[in-house]
């Protein structure tokens, strides 16, 4: 699995929640959260996502499943899945996890939504990430998805012409 897994260990305030955690789901919910890490850190992530919905069917709340059912859809390369769960996650708390930001970007990255892409990584960014490679990562992608809309919305035309056989047919 990836950092984002990780990451989501982190402390969790204790006052009125939109969502449930770690520390507040139901035991049910984290049991089948807890066979899903356990599966995708064996490297099976279609068995994991089977438990990480599981989680999510017992608490439609729990904020880590849905995290890790977004890394795991990545890892089976269902972006427009991934892009689904990071939002839901994110609507519950966008500062629980900063570097849901991220992954949701490059997920945006590579369903070609350059737009979103750019937006979801400068929130990243603007939460003083401290982890060095991801934040330059980030900065150097969004650059490029800056761009990379620009482009589409401002096509120049191309018309290549064969110029004879002589040259590179």
């Amino acid at each position: 699995m990836r950092s984002l897994i990780l990451a989501l260990f982190l402390p969790v305030c204790l006052f009125s929640q939109n969502y449930t955690s770690l520390k507040t789901t139901s035991e049910k919910a984290l049991s089948y959260y807890n066979q899903g890490i356990r599966e995708a850190s064996k490297g099976e992530p279609a068995i994991a996502q089977g438990y990480f919905e599981k989680a999510i069917k017992a608490d439609p709340k729990f904020i880590d499943a849905k995290f890790a059912l977004a890394d795991t859809y990545i890892e089976l390369r269902d972006y427009f899945k991934s892009k689904q769960y990071f939002e839901e996650a994110l609507a519950l708390d966008t500062a629980y996890a900063p570097l849901a930001f991220y992954f949701l970007g490059k997920t945006e990255w590579e369903m070609e939504l350059y737009e979103d892409c750019a937006k979801h990584l400068a929130s990243y960014l603007y939460s003083n990430p401290t982890n060095e490679r991801y934040t330059r990562t980030a900065r150097h992608m969004l650059s490029c998805a800056r761009f990379a809309a620009k482009a589409v919305k401002n096509p120049v035309p191309f018309n290549p012409q064969n110029l004879g056989k002589n040259i590179n047919t």
